[in-house]
This record gives structure tokens, C-alpha cells and sequence, in this order.
């Protein structure tokens, strides 16, 4: 499995598309990396049979599309250069207000 390592901003925006679900989907809804791996798996699909030819081939912008769009979650999530430290705020289920973190004297959580 040979991964070009494309920036985001120089990727196809089908590719930026499908990254972006993907990344919203575990960083905003919560889902698991195994889930985002496979909704990955499942746009390569969709996208490698909408662009199939009635032979079967795939033209070379089609092929360099579907190249863009990695197998995995980590590698989708670096494309975006998401490092900096990230605060987790509890948000009430009924009012939807957030509310910082408060951790205890000592604690490295």
C-alpha cells in the first residue's frame, strides 16, 4: 500500500471532501477510528464505482482521487495539522452550555 502524503490545500476536493467527513465524524460526533477507517473504505468504494468506466478502467484524475484518500484515520487527521493541544469541555445534554475543565491541585488530567 504505497500512500502519497499530499497537504490538504493540494488535494482534489473530492479528497478533501471525504477527509473532511471523516475527520468532522470523529472529532465532532464522537465515532471510533475502526469506524472512520471503514467509512473511508466505504467512500473509496462509492467514488472508485461512480468514476469506473464501462470497461472498468479508471481514468488518471480518477485514479489520483481515489490515491488522495487514505485507508486510515491518523493518516486523514494529520492532512489537517491538528497538533496543538486540544481542551475537552462537558456540555450539558439538555441546555447545550459548555463549561471548562476543573482539575484538582496536582492532577495532570
Amino acid at each position: 500500500d504505497v500512500h502519497h502524503d499530499f497537504p490538504l490545500d493540494q488535494c482534489d476536493e473530492i479528497a478533501q471532501v471525504a477527509l473532511f467527513i471523516t475527520v468532522t465524524c470523529k472529532v465532532i460526533m464522537g465515532v471510533s477510528k475502526q469506524a472512520c477507517n471503514f467509512l473511508l473504505g466505504l467512500i473509496s468504494i462509492m467514488l472508485f464505482l461512480a468514476f469506473r468506466r464501462l470497461d472498468g478502467s479508471l481514468s488518471s484524475s480518477h485514479q489520483n482521487v481515489l490515491r488522495q484518500i487514505p485507508k486510515s484515520f491518523d493518516t486523514a487527521l494529520s492532512r489537517f495539522h491538528l497538533t496543538e493541544k486540544t481542551v475537552i469541555y462537558a456540555v450539558c445534554p439538555s441546555c447545550h452550555c459548555t463549561y471548562s475543565p476543573h482539575h484538582a491541585d496536582g492532577s495532570t488530567v
